[in-house]
């Protein structure tokens, strides 16, 4: 560190990188957490899903693009983890005994870890969905979206919209699903966040 010259622009050089010190012992020590929090998924007592999910039930299989398939597997519904990787992660689903294969899809458009843990959790939030209309209950119970019901409910009912065609979904009104590798899912928002429109 250069201490040569005037006291006061000496003073101001030493506070300017102190506090850029400070701004990077804040990031170098928050991004870890980030990963800590991905990698603890596997080493949580319990596990339960977030929102409803929607497998491929003839090849026990999901996708990180959350192709909206037949199947359906309920909101906070506990599950055990058997493997998880970079590319695949496997669960038993705690009620049925039945394995699945969560596989990370090269269009997903964001970490495999960071994914999972929208879809996976120490607690789903029972509140959160007791405190929605009776719409957004209706389809969350048969894992559907229907006019009226709200991005929260969507959100429950159906997964998170893939990040891929769906950047910033909260303040979009119009999702994009699909269906599998060709068909897609749109849901369209009014202003306040309900569902004006669905179209396949």
């Amino acid at each position: 560190m250069n201490m040569t010259g005037h006291p006061k622009e000496v003073l101001m050089r030493s506070c300017i990188q102190v506090r850029v010190l400070a701004v990077l012992s804040i990031v170098l020590f928050a991004i870890p957490s980030v990963a800590v929090a991905s990698e603890d998924l596997a080493s949580l007592s319990r596990v339960y899903t977030l929102t409803n999910l929607h497998p491929d039930e003839k090849n026990n299989r999901l996708y990180s693009v959350n192709y909206l398939q037949p199947g359906l597997i309920p909101v906070c519904s506990e599950v055990e983890i058997i493997k998880q990787g970079r590319k695949k992660f496997v669960f038993r689903l705690k009620k049925t005994g039945k394995t699945y294969s969560y596989l990370n899809h090269k269009q997903s458009a964001e970490p495999f870890e960071e994914h999972l843990t929208r879809f996976f959790g120490a607690a789903c939030d029972q509140k959160k969905m007791d405190a929605l209309g009776e719409k957004d209950k209706s389809g969350i119970r048969t894992g559907t979206v229907s006019l009226g019901m709200t991005k929260q409910g969507v959100i429950f009912a159906l997964g998170y919209p893939p990040r891929l065609a769906n950047p910033d979904p909260m303040s979009s009104v119009r999702w994009q699903y699909w269906t599998n590798r060709f068909n897609t899912k749109v849901i369209e928002f009014s202003d306040k966040g309900v569902v004006t429109a669905i179209i396949e």
